[in-house]
């Protein structure tokens, strides 16, 4: 797993591990700020919705393990990070049905028109280093809003040089998107923390 943008004043993280009866693990992630007063809880599940590779029958077992997930969410102070890969209407449109407010879409790989319908909805997407070194990714992070952006290193999966890649790796991630957005560095690093306070439901920057 990784952490998704997370703004610098955080003070702790406490996993929990839950095995359901499809055996995929819920990690929850508790971040307390110490300015805002803020709790809030980040679910996300080790593949709940990635159609990749899954048969008919694993792909039901996927659903039932997400709308288990959004149920025990969707009246709380949290926010859910998750994999969609060749699944992400279904996904998309469980979010809504369920009422879930806060998502962010993990390294999306979709159709570039559904974008639209995910912003839409209110939603996020987080970037990695793959993402930027792809035309495909490029072309994903082009049709998303500035305001709907957060990063992430999804180490150590994701690769950086040859090594899983870190937390400082972000950095390479904020020069792109400055770039892209036609901002300085300070500028798009601000954006992002926005995003992310915002998603948190904690105060604004200043």
């Amino acid at each position: 797993c990784d952490v998704i943008g997370f703004p610098k004043k955080v003070l702790e993280f406490v996993f929990t591990l839950d095995a359901d009866q499809h055996e995929n693990i819920v990690i929850e992630v508790r971040i307390v700020s110490n300015n805002a007063h803020t709790e809030a809880l980040c679910f996300w599940n080790d593949g709940p919705a990635d159609f990749s590779k899954a048969d008919n029958s694993e792909k039901a077992n996927q659903i039932i393990t997400l709308k288990k997930i959004l149920r025990i969410i969707k009246d709380r102070p949290r926010f859910i990070s998750l994999h969609s890969r060749k699944a992400e209407s279904v996904v998309l449109d469980l979010l809504k049905d369920t009422g879930i407010e806060k998502a962010v879409f993990h390294w999306y790989s979709g159709p570039m028109a559904l974008i639209d319908n995910v912003v839409a909805a209110g939603y996020y997407f987080s970037i990695n280093p793959a993402m930027i070194r792809s035309n495909k990714g490029r072309r994903i992070i082009e049709r998303i809003p500035p305001e709907r952006v957060l990063t992430e290193t999804d180490g150590p999966y994701v690769k950086v040089k040859g090594r899983p890649a870190e937390p400082g790796d972000v950095k390479a991630i904020v020069d792109y998107l400055k770039d892209a957005w036609d901002k300085s560095f300070q500028e798009a690093e601000k954006t992002i923390e926005l995003n992310f306070r915002i998603l948190m439901g904690m105060r604004k920057i200043g």
